[in-house]
């Protein structure tokens, strides 16, 4: 997470993240995704949680404080919307920022 600042998010459409059994309050999650939302304001953010039955992939108001786009418990749930993503075209706004 200290290198989120330094990475190179050229032509980066999604961003995917798994984490392994979060309790209780997983702030150190949220201020993960704060900080990847400040470099990628337009790209998808998903979170994997493991394992599947974590309570935050059916509390949506946990869903909504951490800020991600989606969230799944499978790897195969992660890898089908990331194929969903990449079949997409390429949005204008993130075309016009590489450009910049």
């Amino acid at each position: 997470r200290r290198g989120i600042e330094t990475l190179d998010l050229d032509g980066v459409e999604m961003v995917c993240i798994a984490y392994l059994r979060v309790k209780g309050s997983p702030s150190h999650l949220r201020y993960l995704l704060q900080r990847l939302r400040d470099r990628l304001p337009r790209q998808k953010l998903l979170v994997g949680l493991w394992p599947e039955d974590d309570a935050t992939l059916s509390d949506r108001e946990v869903q909504r404080s951490l800020g991600a786009d989606l969230y799944v418990g499978t790897l195969v749930e992660a890898v089908d919307h990331c194929i969903e993503e990449a079949r997409e075209p390429v949005r204008e706004e993130t075309r016009e920022t590489a450009a910049a």
